[in-house]
């Protein structure tokens, strides 16, 4: 534990005496912190990141920044709501960002850190997917599932020029669905209430129909392998011929992995390429027509596409 106070002392020395540029004492904490979890036993860990930082003086310090402190703070009571994505999106009111001038400096080095990096390749990645799909289908049908505010939409050609024929929004905040169903009426975007065990008890999902492109961006990062495996093989079962299914996931160990789970306390269920290619494990192999793993420019997340026969 003392290595971790040492690495706490430091950055509160260096932000408080500013000798160093707040960019590079983030640097080094988010360096120190992630080689504690790696060198820390779990219940090590866990006492050194949900009990000692908060006690920390540097802790109300960093909490200067916005998108640290609502994730931290859970107004929806779950992490990563689609606000706290608003804030690596540049999507907020004034009112709701830094208001200090090293808040500001905190903020626009987690909003633009490797991670924050990785999550706007990741709806770049999407955005792409549903105008490629709009090419290749006359009017397809698209689910989004654990939709968020569906900021994808506003990026897709295929979406604004009305080119789908819809695009079910998935969520089981209504808060997001909300704002979704206003920001998109006429776009032939429509909201559904729902969660993963509704799909999954296949309660919802014949309502739904089926789907050339069906997508969870963010979902799959707090789902269990047994979950994962279960719900990809009903989603699978939501695809018509020919179409497919994206999942995406943090990988293990990234740069942000230590950050994250202390000032934010944001714990994610992280997956390499074994991993996630398992979450098809459920699918019978002759109901695949292709398979493809990839992983984003940044490194962070990595995507698993399925198409059916």
């Amino acid at each position: 534990m003392k290595q971790g106070d040492a690495v706490l002392d430091r950055f509160y020395s260096e932000i408080v005496s500013e000798r160093v540029d707040v960019h590079v004492a983030m640097d080094e904490l988010i360096d120190g912190l992630r080689l504690l979890r790696n060198g820390m036993g779990v219940e090590e860990w866990d006492v050194f990141s949900r009990a000692t930082v908060i006690h920390h003086p540097c802790f109300p310090i960093v909490h200067q920044d916005p998108f640290t402190r609502r994730n931290f703070e859970k107004p929806r009571g779950y992490d990563g709501d689609a606000k706290t994505l608003d804030y690596i999106y540049g999507v907020y009111p004034a009112s709701e960002g830094p208001r200090s001038k090293l808040g500001i400096e905190i903020f626009n080095y987690t909003t633009n850190s490797p991670a924050s990096k990785g999550v706007r390749a990741r709806k770049r990645i999407i955005t792409d997917a549903i105008d490629a799909i709009a090419k290749e289908v006359g009017e397809p049908r698209i689910f989004s599932l654990a939709c968020g505010h569906l900021r994808e939409a506003h990026d897709s050609r295929a979406i604004q020029e009305g080119r789908i024929g819809e695009l079910v929004a998935m969520d089981f905040d209504k808060k997001s669905l909300a704002l979704v169903a206003d920001l998109f009426s006429g776009l032939k975007v429509k909201t559904f209430h729902g969660s993963v065990k509704d799909i999954i008890a296949a309660s919802k999902s014949k309502k739904l129909g089926k789907f050339h492109l069906i997508y969870a961006s963010g979902l799959y990062d707090y789902l269990s392998q047994r979950v994962a495996a279960r719900l990809t093989s009903m989603l699978f079962d939501m695809l018509l011929p020919g179409g497919k299914i994206m999942l995406s996931n943090f990988l293990p160990n990234i740069r942000d992995l230590g950050y994250m789970e202390t000032f934010m306390d944001w714990r994610l269920i992280y997956r390499n390429e074994s991993q996630i290619n398992d979450c098809i494990a459920e699918i019978g192999p002759d109901r695949i027509f292709a398979r493809h793993s990839y992983v984003e420019e940044n490194n962070n997340i990595i995507f698993l596409e399925v198409t059916s026969h």
